[in-house]
């Protein structure tokens, strides 16, 4: 069993290479004092950046949560309307049209009708939504502006969802860097400072 130097038993215990051990040890101990003061105020500004991107992410979290229930009370509400919808043969019309326009005038007008249907919201899903609800459902007096909604709920639950997983992907990158400057910090440590 070989005997190891102090240098090679700080490499093994803070996992850095030897030679940046030998760098650091070469260092003059004002050097590391002060390289050490400036590895504590990166890991605090990272520490900082870190809660932030967490903050960030956990509030995405709830808008998308949000979104989402928003989202599948819509749906369930356009239900019958899309049972009407998809009842109609619009898509065999459409193809038939081509060669006669009575036809698409016919299906066009079908088309329309099932899209301007009144849309129904019932006043106890409105509440069990909670307050917001009565914001996002005004206005809404069509199958077409529920679809509308929608789209926009669609829209808003993307942009959450890429803002949570960019928050959260900045939060790991901060906490590797934190655990790498905790190494070198180990090290300074180690060498004294």
């Amino acid at each position: 069993m070989a005997i190891l130097t102090p240098i090679q038993q700080i490499a093994l215990q803070t996992g850095l290479p030897v030679s940046v051990i030998q760098f650091l040890f070469n260092l003059s101990r004002p050097v590391r004092q002060g390289l050490n003061t400036f590895i504590d105020t990166v890991i605090s500004q990272l520490q900082i950046a870190k809660a932030s991107a967490v903050m960030q992410s956990r509030r995405c979290d709830g808008i998308s949560l949000r979104v989402q229930k928003f989202r599948t009370a819509s749906l369930a509400l356009l239900q019958t309307n899309n049972v009407i919808l998809n009842a109609l043969p619009l898509d065999t019309l459409y193809k038939e049209a081509s060669t006669d326009s009575t036809i698409k005038s016919l299906a066009d007008f079908l088309t329309e009708t099932v899209r301007s249907l009144p849309v129904y919201i019932p006043a106890p899903v409105v509440e069990l939504l909670g307050e917001e609800a009565k914001d996002f459902f005004s206005g809404v007096r069509t199958y077409q502006d529920l679809v509308d909604r929608i789209d926009q709920l669609e829209f808003k639950l993307a942009r959450a969802t890429a803002a949570s997983t960019y928050a959260a992907q900045a939060s790991s990158a901060a906490d590797q860097y934190i655990q790498k400057l905790l190494q070198y910090k180990s090290a300074i440590t180690l060498l004294g400072t």
